[in-house]
């Protein structure tokens, strides 16, 4: 399943998922996350901060609190910058804010899901070299 407001992603989302045939597996819905709605919950749920409007991030992070059935994980999305470059930093922080989305590091992201009622919270130590930050909850 996967959610947004915008049409132009879902338009792109649609090709993506009939392409890889994946059109009986994978649902596409137009709406927001304080507005979905699903009476089964799920076991799995990535919340990309950097999308997520800073007016409803603890709206969004309580709606997926109460998404995700018990023992379920939630994944945040968060941002990663070189903060030895404080202009690159700055202009990224520019530019996600510009977009719509939050800027939050990682302490943040661990305090807004504690919270909410996530447990064992954490941030998965960083691998990989694309610019973002896993932050882990589980719904005990």
């Amino acid at each position: 399943m996967g959610i947004d407001p915008w049409a132009p992603s879902l338009a792109i989302a649609r090709v993506n998922v009939a392409s890889a045939g994946l059109d009986s597996r994978v649902t596409l819905v137009d709406t927001t996350i304080e507005d979905f709605e699903d009476a089964v919950g799920f076991d799995l749920v990535w919340l990309p901060s950097f999308f997520i409007p800073e007016s409803v991030l603890d709206v969004a992070v309580t709606r997926v609190f109460e998404l995700v059935r018990a023992g379920g994980t939630v994944v945040v999305g968060v941002r990663f910058v070189d903060e030895t470059d404080p202009v690159m930093a700055a202009a990224d922080d520019l530019f996600t804010v510009r977009s719509g989305g939050s800027v939050l590091d990682s302490v943040q992201a661990i305090l807004r899901l504690e919270r909410a009622g996530f447990a064992d919270v954490y941030e998965v130590p960083r691998t990989w070299n694309p610019p973002l930050r896993f932050i882990v909850g589980r719904h005990a």
